[in-house]
């Protein structure tokens, strides 16, 4: 399934399910906080692409974070997991919040 989210801080929390070779686009025009390896480090970014890449024979979940178009990084996800999303909102810094967690 390919699907585009938009969320803004102050939005409405929501929870996404990934499901193994979707692709999703979120954007965040207030920019957005990604939390890393288990919220152990932190991303600004206004822009994330998940989906599935096939390299060879190395098949996984990119996710892909954007500054304004330019590339800051990528995480893997092993390919057949799910990924639970949740998009809130962050009081300290007013931005949108994105925690990921693989299972």
């Amino acid at each position: 399934m390919e699907k585009e989210f938009v969320f803004n801080y102050g939005d409405s929390e929501q929870f996404i399910d990934y499901n193994p070779g979707d692709k999703f686009e979120f954007n965040f025009p207030s920019g957005a906080i990604f939390f890393a390896a288990s919220n152990e480090g932190m991303v600004f970014c206004n822009k994330i692409n998940i989906f599935k890449e096939e390299i060879g024979t190395q098949i996984h979940t990119k996710i892909g974070l954007y500054d304004n178009e330019s590339l800051l990084g990528f995480f893997f996800v092993d390919v057949e997991k799910k990924i639970n999303i949740i998009l809130s909102s962050d009081d300290t810094v007013f931005k949108g919040v994105f925690i990921y967690n693989a299972y």
